[in-house]
């Protein structure tokens, strides 16, 4: 059922998909998805879940630096084109006249962002990263500048990444 949500995210995007399409698309009855999944925005906020997981795998370099330049290349080789950028934009279609922030909108940033977090925690653990340091912040920073430059198709070349990772990394390192 997921792997077919999945399929239609990245074939039609947000907007055309209906849980009629989705029940034959999967071969499935429409009750039997009404069943696990109360509407078409918590299916697809499981979908979208599942590209992310799927879609970029999280290096563990032993260098904090090296990791975070690796995944922020990786995310903006991803999402800036293809099934990847149909995501994306399906994630922010689901905001499109809803009263609060859709689950499918928030899927993709809170996914990632715990790939984020794992990393500076471990930058943290090997000494890296102050222990005092506002993570969260260093998050948003990271997320701003790459986010920023995949959604309004900004061209983002080769050493991109590393100066994103080094501003964001910046005021994390620990003081002697």
């Amino acid at each position: 059922m997921i792997d077919a949500a999945v399929a239609l995210l990245v074939e039609r995007g947000y907007g055309s998909i209906t849980v009629d399409l989705l029940a034959q698309h999967a071969g499935v009855p429409k009750s039997t998805i009404y069943r696990r999944w109360p509407s078409k925005d918590d299916i697809l906020a499981v979908a979208i879940e599942r590209f992310v997981d799927q879609s970029v795998e999280i290096p563990d370099t032993g260098s904090v630096r090296d990791d975070l330049v690796i995944l922020v290349s990786r995310v903006i080789a991803t999402y800036a084109h293809g099934a990847g950028l149909t995501v994306v934009r399906s994630a922010l279609d689901s905001l499109q006249g809803a009263a609060e922030q859709p689950r499918a909108f928030k899927a993709v940033a809170d996914r990632r962002r715990e790939h984020y977090r794992e990393l500076l925690q471990r930058g943290v653990e090997r000494g890296e990263i102050d222990p005092a340091a506002d993570l969260e912040m260093a998050i948003d920073l990271i997320f701003g500048a790459m986010w920023g430059r995949i959604i309004s198709a900004q061209p983002v070349d080769e050493g991109h990444a590393a100066r994103i990772v080094d501003a964001a990394l910046a005021g994390l390192t620990p003081r002697d």
